[in-house]
């Protein structure tokens, strides 16, 4: 996890004491592209962002910090987002680590996680997760959207209660 976002969680300030959403359970890549799409799609709309800041997240293994993190242009994460074998790509560049997204201020911090193939049953779809940490407006504004597209179970929790269920 990029230091800045890693000192927030720590200091259990925005986003991480507000809300986090995120799927009971694990869902076919190509129906979370679909949901990927759309968050950052409203996430653009309420903060008028151009670039996109890419970390490596191994919050649930060893908390190792990075010092840097990537910028990555919002076109080009739509390009990914909208093709399954880029979006699987992105998301298993550093094994079973988790991909973490964040605007400059750190409003929100989106985590993505892929399984590998190599984990699946013959057959088995590719899939994936996700856990957004943000406040409950732009929640509000994404759950409105998701609401006749998105498939499984979503839960909405306090964002601290859930750190410290994976985290501590």
């Amino acid at each position: 996890m990029y230091t800045r976002v890693y000192e927030r969680l720590i200091k259990n300030s925005i986003p991480f004491h507000q809300k986090v959403l995120r799927y009971h359970y694990n869902l076919p890549l190509e129906n979370l592209k679909q949901v990927l799409t759309l968050i950052i799609e409203v996430i653009s709309q309420n903060y008028s962002i151009d670039v996109v800041y890419k970390t490596k997240d191994r919050l649930e293994y060893d908390g190792r910090l990075y010092a840097t993190s990537k910028k990555l242009p919002l076109s080009q994460l739509c390009a990914i987002l909208g093709d399954e074998q880029l979006l699987y790509n992105f998301g298993k560049q550093n094994g079973w680590v988790k991909v973490g997204l964040f605007n400059n201020d750190i409003d929100w911090y989106l985590r993505i996680f892929i399984e590998n193939e190599c984990n699946l049953s013959s057959g088995e779809p590719r899939i994936e997760n996700i856990e957004l940490f943000t406040n409950e407006q732009l929640l509000s504004k994404i759950m409105n959207k998701l609401m006749g597209q998105s498939v499984g179970h979503i839960i909405i929790e306090g964002a601290k209660k859930y750190i410290e269920e994976i985290y501590i």
